[in-house]
């Protein structure tokens, strides 16, 4: 076999090569018909396709097993924060107030009429009688003391209709819908809230500001005809 060798100079990275013109098959066609040796490596001109071939994989591989991580890290942390959203949402169901079957029976809402104007104060004075007593919770939206007293007022209500006692329980705010005093409280000069005012025949047997629940139902049993509460 006929070759001729031709040594290579002048590479920037001085490195020798010798260029070997040989009789390759037709299929060596990407080495240009040539076998070239890297005298520094001994590799081939074909050794060193392969061998980038196999650079290449592996830096695939790598790349693969680094991109597989980060996936797996993030279902870990997705599951994570998965069980911490459930567990926070467990706790706020666990701390909302759950209404026994008593407070569902003692304190209906519809218990306590809301009354608007001094005609409705009157109608339902009218209707009420001479032996009925009427009472009448003056308050406001923004008032804490009154927000406080009137789950208790209501639960008044309901236990006198318990004992059919003739007592009739209403509310009123003492603003009106553009934010001033209405006429209802404006006539009976209403300074202070939560206050409490008790009709009986008409008339105006007691009226006193407070918040809590015994003292509205002790003036309940003092003007109804027979104890009908028991202040608790």
């Amino acid at each position: 076999m006929a070759a001729q060798i031709r040594l290579l100079s002048g590479q920037t990275h001085h490195r020798a090569h010798f260029d070997v013109a040989l009789l390759v098959p037709s299929s060596s066609k990407s080495c240009n018909n040539k076998l070239h040796i890297d005298v520094a490596t001994g590799h081939s001109c074909s050794q060193l396709g392969t061998k980038k071939f196999i650079d290449s994989s592996k830096q695939e591989r790598r790349h693969s097993i680094i991109a597989r991580g980060i996936l797996d890290a993030y279902r870990k942390d997705k599951g994570l924060l998965d069980r911490q959203r459930e567990a926070l949402k467990q706790n706020d169901e666990a701390r909302q107030p759950v209404a026994s079957e008593e407070e569902d029976e003692v304190c209906p809402a519809e218990c306590v009429r809301e009354i608007h104007t001094v005609q409705d104060l009157d109608k339902e004075l009218q209707q009420g009688g001479d032996d009925t007593l009427v009472v009448v919770d003056f308050y406001k939206t923004a008032c804490g003391s009154c927000r406080y007293i009137q789950p208790g007022f209501v639960k008044l209500c309901r236990a006198s209709e318990a004992g059919q006692a003739a007592v009739v329980f209403l509310k009123h705010n003492i603003f009106d819908e553009y934010e001033e005093l209405s006429d209802l409280s404006q006539k009976y000069t209403i300074r202070a809230v939560p206050l409490f005012m008790f009709w009986k025949g008409g008339e105006v047997v007691e009226q006193f500001a407070t918040r809590e629940r015994v003292r509205v139902a002790e003036a309940i049993n003092k003007h109804a005809a027979y104890q009908v509460l028991e202040p608790k």
